[in-house]
């Protein structure tokens, strides 16, 4: 999935105009967020409201599969993500604090998914 930014929000590290692999789908509060690596993200992605974006490749990734998390307050999140992901409730934090082993299993996804939308 690729999605072309038109506006910024207060993260405001995306470029307006310029086009993003989507490397992961999330629903949140019955709102579909984008999971995108800006220009200032070293290895993690970052989750963007999709009203942010407009669709500019609607095909989802081969890589993707549906999942339904809990989180604390009981609220249910969803997700298209990898499997690696979709199956650690704490896989996305561990990436972004760094965990050299999250960050290895979504560099690899990402290159996948670079290439999967390269055309």
């Amino acid at each position: 999935m690729k999605v072309k930014c038109i506006a910024i929000n207060s993260h405001g590290s995306l470029s307006i105009g310029k086009i993003y692999t989507v490397y992961g789908l999330g629903f949140v509060r019955n709102s579909p967020v984008y999971y995108i690596r800006s220009e200032d993200d070293e290895i993690s992605p970052y989750p963007y409201n999709a009203n942010f974006f407009e669709l500019k490749d609607r095909r989802l990734s081969s890589y993707w599969r549906w999942y339904v998390q809990a989180n604390v307050d009981g609220q249910l999140t969803c997700y298209l993500v990898f499997p690696e992901w979709g199956c650690d409730h704490i896989f996305y934090e561990n990436l972004i604090d760094g965990d050299p082993e999250a960050e290895a299993i979504f560099g690899k996804y990402k290159k996948l998914m670079d290439d999967e939308f390269s055309n």
